[in-house]
């Protein structure tokens, strides 16, 4: 399968519209699961859906390829580019739905391994603003947090996806958690910080 995404990547970089469908529908099953992560934590009578949520990364990688930004460098760059675009779908969802309420305070975000996001619905803002400071203070670690919360891939498969040992795949998880723990757990106003 990695052959054959790296080809149809390179089509589309090329403008092969065809090549787009079936990049997707290759990927259909684990982006599915990958929705389903990002969504585990919202409210049941939420509007956003996973078919909802893959209809707007298909929107957005559509429009990129449209106006020529197409700048995925790897198979793995592609796939860290399509959950961060995820990530972003939910957390705007997620402030449109918080901006119709008032004087709501921060909240504070309880993280456990492997639960990270189950109260989606206030903490996603929190949980977002955490990521983007660790992508920008530990790139790698932000890569393999992402690898195995959000795109389901066991320690294997992120060691092999990263081209790490399993070692440093597990060092980088715990890493990640802490740091999370700390940039949310350690902020009086989360929310402030997240805007």
């Amino acid at each position: 399968m990695n052959e054959e995404l790296d080809n149809l990547l390179e089509q589309c970089r090329q403008g092969n519209a065809d090549a787009m469908a079936r990049l997707f529908k290759v990927l259909d099953h684990d982006l599915r699961l990958m929705a389903h992560r990002y969504l585990r934590g919202e409210r049941p009578d939420s509007s956003l859906r996973s078919t909802a949520l893959l209809q707007e990364v298909f929107i957005w990688f559509l429009k990129k390829l449209q106006t020529q930004e197409v700048e995925w460098s790897s198979r793995d760059h592609f796939l860290g580019s399509l959950a961060w675009q995820m990530q972003n779908t939910v957390l705007n969802h997620v402030r449109r739905r918080r901006a119709q309420k008032r004087g709501r305070d921060a909240v504070r975000v309880q993280l456990e391994p492997g639960n990270l996001a189950d109260d989606a619905t206030e903490s996603y803002l929190a949980l977002h603003w955490a990521l983007s400071k660790l992508r920008d203070h530990h790139q790698r670690a932000y890569e393999v947090f992402m690898f195995l919360e959000y795109m389901g891939q066991t320690p294997e498969e992120t060691a092999a996806l990263l081209r790490i040992s399993r070692a440093t795949v597990f060092r980088d998880r715990t890493f990640a958690a802490a740091y999370l723990k700390a940039q949310i757990g350690g902020s009086s106003s989360v929310a402030a910080g997240a805007s």
